[in-house]
């Protein structure tokens, strides 16, 4: 499952073989880009609790976002250098 960080760098991540060859994104993740950042601090809960339910790893530029999701597996998307 991409985050919503992953999303918006999507066709220039700095290295592009650290993303699956399939993935999934959350209806959350869809809002959050529809709707802008006055959702992003409750809807990371909602987007943690998807990737565990669906037992899918979140891959994430911002690790901060997701600290203390117990069981959840976040990977680490390189953000482009300035």
């Amino acid at each position: 499952m991409l985050d919503t960080s992953t999303v918006i760098l999507l066709g220039r991540p700095s290295d592009p073989w650290l993303l699956p060859t399939d993935s999934v994104v959350s209806a959350i993740t869809l809002a959050e880009l529809s709707a802008g950042p006055q959702v992003a601090r409750v809807a990371k809960e909602r987007v943690a609790r998807q990737a565990l339910a669906e037992d899918v790893p979140i891959y994430t530029s911002n690790l901060g976002d997701f600290e203390g999701s117990e069981g959840l597996e976040v990977a680490k998307v390189p953000q482009l250098a300035s």
